[in-house]
């Protein structure tokens, strides 16, 4: 382990021995680029350790593993830990390095990993940004909803291609109507047939141009009244 820390510290790269299995096992959700492991740590219950934890990373989570093993040693746990994670035991990227290896090809190996690993926090800062985002984004109509449905005029909101997507308590209690009716069914029913034509007409036109609607049309009450909206 001093020695691979040597090689590492020379080229720039920061690493810490963990000393044991178990302490490399709580360490990988805590930013951890890589780990380097001897197959002879990886003895009996070592690997099962190490795999429940690799098992328990985040969705953008894949450790690289880089496994020392001796050349010739096909069946040895370095081999059989590497392959129980090809087999899909647990989240990571396992590569096999053959000892003896030199320095330049040991760092190559590393240099390589890091930059998959950096990729990998890049993904998790770039999910956290979108839930971010999309939290916000449901704050802010959460929020549009208790003010929309706080004022006594009617509100309603539709997409670019006429869907509604929303409508405030005064519009529901006035046509009495429930949302789940407004978004299944069309406006326009409740729209006086003398009126319909002209009042769509002006609001297609409006949708279409990107500009402001204004018309007047009498429109059915829950009662069956006619009335007048502008």
């Amino acid at each position: 382990a001093e020695v691979l820390t040597g090689i590492f510290s020379a080229a720039g790269i920061a690493s810490e021995a963990c000393g044991s299995v178990d302490k490399l096992s709580r360490s990988v959700g805590e930013g951890v680029g890589a780990a380097v492991v001897a197959e002879e740590a990886l003895e009996g219950e070592n690997a099962s350790l190490l795999r429940e934890a690799l098992a328990r990373q985040p969705e953008w989570s894949d450790l690289p593993i880089v496994v020392m093993a001796m050349a010739g040693r096909e069946a040895g746990p370095g081999w059989a830990f590497v392959s129980a994670l090809a087999k899909g035991e647990a989240p990571s990227h396992a590569v096999i390095l053959q000892r003896p290896v030199y320095g330049e090809a040991l760092l190559s190996v590393i240099r390589a990993v890091l930059n998959s690993r950096k990729r990998q926090y890049q993904i998790r800062d770039e999910l956290l940004n979108r839930r971010r985002s999309e939290d916000a984004l449901r704050e802010s109509e959460e929020r549009f909803r208790v003010m929309a449905d706080g004022t006594p005029v009617m509100i309603w909101v539709t997409d670019q291609n006429d869907r509604i997507e929303f409508v405030n308590r005064a519009y529901r209690e006035f046509f009495g109507v429930t949302l789940e009716q407004v978004l299944t069914g069309s406006w326009q029913a409740r729209v006086h047939p003398e009126d319909v034509q002209a009042y769509a007409g002006a609001f297609f036109e409006a949708l279409r141009e990107r500009k402001l609607f204004h018309a007047a049309a009498r429109v059915r009450r829950h009662d069956g009244e006619w009335r007048w909206i502008e």
